[in-house]
């Protein structure tokens, strides 16, 4: 059914400050003005060597392709597990069992991507805030630009493409968290990254180092799954209906749905936010009409018996 497979095996060099994934390699400088911290916490290890956070092997990914008038994401398979979300209003983790795997994309959707459907769909292109398009993230898109989006690529492609439920979204960017205890969901001991701030700099752009713009994606280190700007750049559309706790949240990885509310949850963190804010827990609702350039999203693809797609 599908013919963009490959397996990737990661190596790790953490001396070097060297990933090698498949057949691109990226250096991270660890002096460079950008990726400062302004971290004041007086336990902070000066002499700490970074070590960069392992990448699972055996990864089962699908390449990008461009099709001229579309292009379908590179994707990477999250098998089926449990997400543990941190209901931050009462005091409360809720583990949610997934017992499906689904693709994900590798990257936030980018200008490049979005501006062919935009064009052939004879849509206004977003306004990209005068950072650039191509390899940037899409900003200035609403929830229901996603929505119409996914639901185009999907016809054109005949794969079902949407974006993904707060649960799925979880599961995919925060690998590890069921081996979590309630105190490491804050960002004082966050172990998703190898520790605490000092390492938040590696993998994701927020306010102290996003000179107030996106920046382009895959420019920081990838998560557990090989997923990059898991935290900050852009905020994520999902799914589910927006309330302040989760009590209610399917447990199965379905999306809550609230046809009496208009807000969406998005997560992740941008460019705007300070780090203190990059919490897994960190959730906020939005207007499903609203545009803003601190937001962007991401897609899943289902492995699941396909639904009827009618190319147009």
């Amino acid at each position: 059914m599908y013919s963009r497979f490959k397996f990737l095996n990661i190596l790790n060099f953490s001396v070097s400050f060297f990933i090698f994934s498949g057949c691109s390699m990226l250096e991270i400088d660890e002096n460079s003005e950008d990726l400062a911290v302004e971290e004041n916490s007086e336990n902070a290890d000066e002499n700490s060597v970074f070590v960069p956070l392992e990448v699972e092997s055996g990864l089962i990914e699908m390449e990008k392709k461009d099709n001229s008038i579309y292009i379908t994401p590179e994707m990477v398979l999250i098998p089926s597990g449990t997400a543990v979300i941190n209901d931050r209003v009462n005091n409360n983790l809720i583990k949610i069992n997934i017992s499906y795997e689904y693709f994900i994309s590798k990257y936030e959707i980018s200008f490049e991507e979005y501006d062919k459907f935009a064009r052939n769909t004879k849509r206004a292109l977003p306004n990209d805030s005068g950072w650039g398009r191509g390899k940037q993230p899409v900003i200035n898109v609403s929830y229901d630009d996603a929505v119409a989006y996914a639901e185009w690529l999907s016809q054109k492609s005949g794969d079902f493409y949407r974006l993904p439920s707060e649960a799925e979204w979880e599961l995919a960017h925060n690998l590890n968290s069921l081996n979590l205890e309630e105190s490491e969901f804050e960002i004082g001991s966050h172990k998703f990254f190898n520790g605490g701030v000092e390492n938040l700099k590696y993998y994701g752009w927020f306010s102290e180092n996003s000179a107030e713009s996106t920046h382009q994606i895959g420019a920081k280190m990838p998560n557990s799954w090989n997923i990059y700007d898991t935290i900050g750049n852009v905020w994520e559309w999902c799914q589910d209906s927006y309330q302040q706790n989760l009590i209610g949240i399917p447990t199965d990885g379905k999306p809550r749905q609230n046809k009496k509310s208009d807000e969406k949850v998005v997560k992740g963190g941008s460019w705007s936010e300070p780090y203190q804010n990059l919490k897994n827990s960190n959730r906020l609702g939005f207007l499903s009409s609203l545009k803003m350039n601190d937001t962007g999203f991401r897609l899943i693809m289902e492995t699941r018996q396909k639904k009827k797609i009618l190319k147009k």
